[in-house]
């Protein structure tokens, strides 16, 4: 029997991220965290997650794509691009998309202090065609940012944000134009709504390389849009759900 999202999923992904409590506990962390030194958080967090999906997928050598990186998880040791970069150095390679250019600078700068040179981090929103795009940012969160259109907040909400035009560029366009070493092993889009329009951007990447993909939780309709490009759940991971081509 194929797994679909939603089914035997872990109660973490049943509650609302955007309820008060929630918001006020990822705020909370968020000021406490970034006062951890860095080689301190990311040891802890990498011992966690190394045998867990998609962390277990990569090692040295290996070649990845991240798309979103904010600040504020960067800071507080729960990003998954840096754990990527983490996991395939030696001699591998990470690419990162991140539309927000604060989150943007902000990675290279811990990069470059950490000696990840095999990281290429790219300022754009990644999506199905080139244009322009309207981001939402909110400054004291840019986990929750998102492309207009793509998620729905109520008018108060809406407050928190501001919008800037960001470039949108398809990630079949970004992989030829950086030049990935090798077969591309895994794609994480951990977005807030946008995920499909970003797979769209990614066809012949998926249909050259089959790499795993994985996408953070924000429809239920992923495992009809993952059958469609011939790919089958293999389990949740600590942003969503994690899938593989049928022929891997």
């Amino acid at each position: 029997m194929t797994r679909r999202v939603g089914a035997r999923s872990r109660l973490r992904y049943r509650w609302s991220h955007r309820h008060p409590l929630h918001r006020a506990l990822v705020r909370s962390a968020n000021r406490v965290l970034p006062l951890v030194p860095f080689p301190v958080k990311y040891a802890v967090t990498d011992l966690v997650r190394r045998r867990r999906l998609p962390y277990r997928l990569l090692g040295p050598g290996r070649v990845a794509i991240q798309v979103g990186a904010p600040r504020d998880t960067l800071l507080a040791g729960r990003s998954r691009a840096m754990a990527f970069a983490r996991l395939t150095y030696p001699g591998g390679r990470l690419l990162v998309v991140e539309p927000d250019a604060s989150s943007v600078e902000e990675f290279r700068r811990v990069s470059h202090r950490h000696a990840l040179s095999h990281v290429t981090v790219v300022h754009a929103a990644a999506w199905s065609e080139r244009g322009t795009l309207e981001l939402a940012v909110d400054p004291a969160h840019p986990a929750t940012n998102f492309v207009t259109g793509a998620a729905n907040y109520s008018p108060e909400e809406r407050k928190r944000f501001h919008t800037v035009s960001v470039e949108a560029i398809p990630l079949d366009d970004l992989v030829e134009e950086t030049g990935p070493v090798g077969r591309v092993d895994v794609v994480s889009v951990t977005t807030n709504g946008a995920e499909e329009a970003i797979l769209q951007g990614l066809r012949r990447t998926l249909a050259r390389d089959r790499p795993y993909v994985c996408l953070a939780r924000t429809a239920d309709s992923y495992s009809d849009v993952m059958a469609a490009l011939d790919y089958v759940l293999v389990g949740d991971d600590d942003r969503g759900f994690t899938f593989r081509h049928r022929g891997v």
